[in-house]
């Protein structure tokens, strides 16, 4: 028997890319099935070879732009190859707003059949670079090297970023276009500094090590920076470095460590150590003053955020008074920032330390006449339901899972005249709207904000009345 030659890799394929799906990668058809592309934009035509294989559809890897689209441009960051964050940083602004509202369209009329009105088209974030109030980077024991394996770089521990898809790789970040320049300029400083002390890096796989996360808070109208140094317990080290940070940057008002010895890896813990200063920083949003410390809940996007609040107070028109109900709180940015329309207000967030956040700055800002509840919002609603509370409506701002099963039975359970749903995950945004829709609420209206330029992220805020 004559052996069979061993196929090569496969040859690119040329696709013509249709659109721009949820998740920032283009779309295709290759013998009457969908194709997803990532970095391939609408109109353009690409060589790609298959990546990846599922019964409805297929991923591809881009190899060549043959026909680039018009509404092509240079992206803003080195980093683009490495990092994949800002999947559409390379496509001009104004498309890239256009097809986020035709994503959130095609997920309300495709999942939840429902055609809404629309009164204004998507609304821009008011800044398209530097506009991140927040990031979290990674330590590593080595800087990932394209060319080579996860152990062959420096044997160096590096600061920054995931490589998409590999939760063992970070590469060492010398720039972004989402934060300000000022905070990535502190990254080095930091580098610097552990690598000068040798301190170790936490390492999955052994369970141990010192350094784990740096969190980077920035107060875009106030200007204040907050450092959170999530570590796998305290290190007398870091007072140092605190110090050699706060010299270097004036605007740094406090940096704390986060102590967190859990074999996940998140940036988050249960105990905190001020290292300098004060254990939060002061932003405004709108007329509002809040107090964020390292690990609270709040908008990523603080002007952008103020976008979002007018789009809700003109959905809502002239329906103020009464109670108001807001679920899935968080820190209540969106509660107290509408608190002045009704006569009382209530929220409910699962997070202790959120509740904690909200019920302080609702005195900061002497907003009376509210209360904040830490409960799951599916269990806390069953309750409500069984004690029938009038409210003159129901905010709810839910993860990107949406609203519980049992959530969506105890909203319709309460029956409130109107519900204002902001939401950042159009899919599940639909399906909840088509459910409450079976139960007798009409979609009323539908607005688009762009909190994330140059990111596949999109938040939505739509109106249901009964």
């Amino acid at each position: 028997m004559v052996p069979r030659a061993s196929s090569g890799p496969a040859a690119p394929v040329r696709l013509r890319i249709e659109s721009l799906a949820y998740g920032g990668e283009g779309v295709a058809r290759h013998q009457g099935k969908v194709c997803f592309v990532a970095g391939a934009f609408p109109g353009e035509e690409v060589e790609a070879v298959p990546a990846s294989r599922r019964r409805n559809f297929d991923r591809w890897r881009l190899q060549r732009v043959v026909e680039p689209s018009p509404e092509r441009r240079l992206p803003l960051c080195p980093h683009l190859d490495l990092c994949g964050g800002c999947s559409t940083q390379a496509l001009r602004y104004e498309s890239q707003l256009a097809a986020k509202g035709a994503q959130v369209r095609d997920c309300l009329e495709r999942i939840g059949r429902l055609r809404v009105s629309e009164p204004h088209p998507p609304l821009p974030s008011p800044v398209l670079v530097g506009y991140r109030n927040k990031m979290e980077y990674t330590f590593a024991a080595r800087p990932w090297l394209p060319t080579a394996p996860p152990e062959g770089g420096e044997a160096a521990p590096a600061l920054g970023l995931h490589v998409p898809g590999r939760f063992d790789a970070v590469f060492d970040l010398q720039a972004c276009a989402l934060p300000s320049g000022a905070t990535v300029r502190l990254l080095p400083l930091v580098r610097a500094f552990v690598r000068r002390h040798g301190l170790t890096v936490w390492r999955d796989e052994h369970r141990r090590g010192l350094l784990r996360h740096l969190v980077v808070r920035e107060g875009k109208n106030t200007g204040e920076i907050l450092l959170g140094l999530v570590v796998s317990e305290p290190h007398p080290a870091l007072r140092l470095l605190a110090s050699e940070l706060a010299a270097a940057e004036p605007r740094l008002e406090g940096m704390v460590q986060i102590v967190n010895d859990r074999p996940a890896s998140i940036a988050r813990g249960e105990r905190e150590e001020v290292l300098i200063g004060r254990p939060y920083l002061r932003e405004r949003l709108g007329s509002l003053l809040f107090e964020v410390q390292a690990q609270s809940f709040f908008q990523t996007n603080t002007w952008g955020a103020e976008v979002l609040i007018s789009a809700a107070r003109r959905l809502l028109g002239a329906r103020a008074g009464g109670h108001l109900l807001d679920l899935y709180c968080g820190a209540g940015t969106l509660g107290l920032s509408l608190a002045d329309r009704f006569d009382r207000l209530t929220g409910v967030e699962q997070a202790e330390s959120a509740v904690a956040d909200a019920r302080r700055n609702a005195a900061l800002n002497r907003v009376d006449r509210c209360q904040f509840l830490a409960a799951p919002v599916e269990e806390w609603m069953r309750a409500a339901a069984d004690a029938r509370p009038d409210y003159a409506g129901i905010v709810v701002d839910p993860p990107r899972a949406g609203l519980h099963p049992r959530a969506l039975r105890g909203l319709i359970e309460l029956g409130p005249p109107w519900i204002l749903y902001v939401s950042c995950n159009p899919s599940t945004l639909a399906r909840d709207a088509a459910g409450l829709v079976e139960a007798g609420y009409g979609p009323r209206a539908l607005q688009v904000v762009d909190l994330f330029p140059h990111t596949a992220h999109v938040e939505s805020v739509l109106l249901l009345e009964r």
